[in-house]
């Protein structure tokens, strides 16, 4: 279960030592401070929500087949006509209002914007929501530095990081369970981009997806890397995000506010998030520091490793993950306190969770096939 954020969050149905690598057309100066605090809620503006990111995915899905289609130096290139494309992304129609739809399309620019030229680390980001992040803000024209364990991997992204438009990518591979190398990650920012804007921290390190086996170790070493590595790498990039104004980003789950089964040292890990970036979100507010912190609350996630773990345990269907990655960069852009996505899958049982818990309860555990867990 390592890999993605997505693994556990599907309540209801409604490394040691490192190395650098760097590709860098430009390093941009004069940075500014992100300061719109714009928010958006309700049921229907999420409808329009998906429809816009839809769009998007399709616009997106199009200008990466145009890069892998530039890589491929020999062979046959297979292209995909408009009309593929367009059935690869269902777009979901909404009941929203033209002027409603403009103000959620408004935002989505403004945060575009907002980001172009900025700084920004992406941790996890070799694969699945982040490594989609990092596709994100390449095309805004950020300069991004990823880390992850896997340095193959970190290498393709940050290649076509740059040919989708970043500003500058560096890849850092390494583990998060060293505390050395979480601080690391943040001054070798400090020393390629001379400050920092937005610190994403999306990593978590491997669980099984099963009933708790009592294995206590385990969960204080996946604390160490779900959580510990967190606050570490917040701690340091702390001075250089007060010089900037700028934003954290942390990617939690479902799982981080509502306990579900089969996923104990996960959730647990997740609840810890949720404390510790929410009392120090208070604590900014009473000294007026200019830091924002965008909890963000995901779904069940079509990411490879979701999928592969539990798809046949849960029976709701996988958010798309560019769409997910879309949604966490826009919330953090736009000092939003938390995101939810997808809203009607964390948001709407959230009330079932303070006002009839058993309910929420009798949900969650319909929605999971726990015999195909023991077939396994």
């Amino acid at each position: 279960m390592g890999g993605s954020q997505s693994l556990l969050s599907a309540p209801v149905s409604w490394g040691q030592s490192w190395n650098r690598r760097h590709y860098h057309p430009s390093i941009a100066t004069g940075h500014t401070a992100l300061s719109p605090k714009l928010v958006s809620s309700g049921d229907s503006e999420a409808k329009a929500k998906r429809q816009r990111q839809h769009a998007r995915a399709r616009q997106s899905r199009q200008e990466e087949l145009q890069v892998e289609e530039q890589q491929d130096g020999e062979g046959v290139v297979v292209e995909n006509t408009p009309q593929e494309v367009e059935e690869e992304v269902d777009v979901e129609d909404s009941d929203m209002d033209p002027a409603q739809e403009d103000v959620v399309c408004a935002m989505d620019d403004v945060a575009v914007a907002m980001l172009k030229g900025k700084r920004v680390i992406i941790t996890g980001a070799s694969s699945g929501i982040g490594e989609q992040m990092a596709y994100h803000l390449a095309k805004m024209g950020s300069h991004v530095l990823i880390t992850a364990r896997t340095e193959e991997r970190l290498k393709k992204v940050v290649e076509k990081c740059i040919k989708l438009g970043s500003s500058s990518a560096y890849y850092i591979p390494g583990s998060m369970d060293n505390m050395t190398f979480a601080k690391q990650v943040v001054h070798e920012a400090q020393r390629l981009f001379g400050g920092l804007d937005m610190l994403i921290l999306n990593h978590i390190g491997y669980t099984y997806f099963d009933f708790f086996n009592g294995d206590v170790d385990h969960v204080r070493e996946l604390l160490e890397i779900n959580f510990l590595s967190y606050a570490t790498m917040t701690v340091e990039a702390l001075p250089m995000l007060k010089a900037s104004g700028g934003n954290i980003v942390v990617v939690s789950s479902f799982a981080g506010k509502v306990g579900l089964p089969l996923t104990v040292p996960y959730s647990t890990t997740k609840f810890a998030l949720d404390g510790f970036f929410s009392s120090l979100r208070m604590e900014f507010k009473h000294q007026n520091v200019n830091v924002s912190i965008t909890l963000c609350v995901i779904s069940y996630i079509d990411t490879d490793s979701a999928v592969n773990t539990v798809s046949h345990v849960i029976q709701q269907p996988a958010a798309p993950k560019e769409e997910c990655a879309f949604e966490i960069i826009k919330g953090g852009a736009l000092r939003q306190r938390e995101v939810y996505y997808q809203y009607h899958a964390t948001k709407i049982p959230m009330l079932l969770r303070d006002w009839a818990p058993e309910l929420l309860e009798y949900l969650v555990l319909k929605n999971y096939d726990v015999n195909a867990l023991k077939k396994e």
